[in-house]
């Protein structure tokens, strides 16, 4: 049976290196709904008998988002948030397949792998919450011989991780977990790692192991093993863990994991490590036997995490008309400082006709282009835009059968610096400077991430410039501001228009 776990995970890494591991990509979001909703998109590639699922938090365990499928690749999940706390989630693929017969040559082993994004815990305390970890797999009831007790039946694995800890978690079909006599024989609960960029060169397994046995396993612990052989084995540290119910809870420190000289590099190529469990049986005479073995699950470090932000409108600039025969071209620049996608990008011709626009990219952390093709023969259009899905981003165009690139007046553009801003100094300020430079009815607010109004400035005098604002870290009571992200909102009232920027303050 050892061999046959051996020989299951060489396969497993074969198939991953054979696999597209990118199975979710171009992660991105839209803004809040007037729901509170919140729409999250990525491509997935398609991996036959397979299927992927989408999961979020926000500190109180881990919900299933349902994943709706709007083309051949793009997927969607609808979910409801609090805008003021922050925001993390991930993605599962299940591949259901029987890697080419590997269960008829290794019988009693899973048929099935998952790679997903590994959970991710940002208290770093022990013990957590079974909920805060991520479910890499459930387990069969009663898959093991019947010769063995029910404890040592493996239900559900779990595996997360912290800034600091590697956290795992291991349910079983009874309510406790013990270890045996001092005469035996002796149960062995394991949560198996491996580097699997390192694993071919050395076939070194790294183990948070719950058991003892005498001469072989004196305490819980890190422990390194050479092809899962006792005689190869070595404890490199400790663990913590704790049993509540029918759940085993350990969690081991990162940096010995990583550290230690076998493991090979950290971070690696891409960044995750296979995992899985085990059970164990090791008798009087001290042979062992594999009892049960959980699913592989390749485990990315990887969060897609959405802090809490102030909702700021797109912008929209360098639209562009090109006419041809019978159609007409249109190509325009998209800007949303949230790095927000748009979940309104159409246009309405002739207050009839809706037509939707296609982006170049989906890294909105930049300006993206968009454009789309409609009918030559029109008057008016209106493009509108919206990343909430209720604010929405207007401007018309009449048809004047010229090419012509169009700027857009509605977009004012703010130079801030220095960013980030140090307020430390005595006569540290941040330099707010706009591109309006005549005698207009404007203002600058400040914005903290939670939307409050910390202060308002007039232009500053001193630089003798009307377009010049400057703020020294301070708040309506003269109180210097707390460190952390502030929004920047500079409105020409005259015409009503707005921009923003987000700063970083530091103290």
């Amino acid at each position: 049976m050892k061999k046959s776990i051996i020989l299951f995970f060489l396969f497993a890494v074969c198939f991953l290196q054979a696999q597209e591991l990118d199975l979710w990509h171009n992660i991105r979001h839209s803004s809040y709904t007037q729901e509170n909703n919140l729409h999250i998109r990525a491509e997935l590639i398609s991996i036959p008998d397979s299927f992927t699922e989408f999961f979020y938090s926000q500190g109180e365990g881990w919900s299933n988002g349902e994943l709706v499928p709007l083309n051949d690749q793009t997927n969607e999940a609808v979910i409801p948030v609090d805008p003021y706390e922050t925001l993390f989630c991930r993605f599962k693929t299940v591949m259901e397949q029987d890697f080419e017969g590997i269960g008829e040559i290794i019988p009693g082993l899973p048929d099935s792998m998952s790679v997903m994004m590994s959970g991710y815990i940002p208290e770093d305390s022990f013990p957590p919450l079974l909920e805060q970890l991520a479910l890499t797999a459930e387990d069969p009831i009663g898959d093991i011989p019947g010769t063995f007790p029910s404890y040592l039946d493996i239900t559900a694995q779990y595996f997360s991780h912290s800034d600091t800890r590697v956290y795992t978690a291991i349910s079983n079909n009874s309510n406790e977990f013990p270890t045996g006599p001092i005469w035996g024989p002796f149960n062995i609960y394991v949560s198996l790692i491996l580097n699997p960029e390192n694993f071919f060169e050395d076939q070194v397994f790294y183990a948070l192991i719950y058991g003892q046995v005498p001469l072989f396993l004196n305490s819980p612990g890190l422990y390194r093993f050479s092809g899962l052989s006792f005689d190869q084995m070595e404890r490199i540290g400790d663990i913590e863990y704790y049993i509540s119910d029918n759940n085993l809870l350990k969690a081991c420190s990162m940096d010995i994991l990583t550290s230690d000289p076998y493991f090979g590099n950290w971070p690696n190529l891409t960044n995750s490590l296979l995992f899985t469990t085990l059970t164990m049986r090791v008798d009087t005479s001290l042979e062992v036997e594999f009892v049960d073995v959980g699913r592989i699950s390749l485990m990315y470090f990887d969060q897609y995490i959405i802090e809490p932000f102030v909702n700021l409108l797109p912008t929209l600039s360098d639209i562009e008309l090109l006419y041809h025969d019978d159609e007409t071209e249109i190509s325009l620049m998209y800007h949303d400082l949230n790095d927000n996608f748009p979940l309104i990008s159409e246009l309405v011709v002739d207050g009839e006709d809706t037509y939707q626009f296609q982006p170049h990219s989906f890294d909105f952390t930049q300006p993206v282009e968009f454009t789309l093709h409609f009918p030559g023969n029109w008057s008016n259009a209106m493009v509108r835009f919206s990343d909430n899905n209720y604010d929405v981003v207007e401007y018309e165009l009449f048809s004047s059968g010229d090419d012509v690139t169009i700027p857009v007046p509605g977009s004012l553009f703010l130079k801030v610096y220095p960013n980030p801003f140090n307020i430390s100094g005595q006569d540290a300020n941040l330099v707010i400077e706009t591109s309006c430079n005549r005698d207009i009815e404007g203002s600058v607010s400040i914005y903290n991430i939670r939307g409050r109004v910390v202060n308002r400035l007039e232009n500053s005098q001193e630089r003798g410039s009307n377009n010049i604002y400057s703020w020294d870290g301070r708040d309506f009571q003269g109180e210097r501001v707390a460190s952390g992200v502030y929004i920047i909102q500079y409105e020409d009232r005259s015409v009503s228009r707005k921009a923003y920027s987000r700063i970083l303050l530091l103290r």
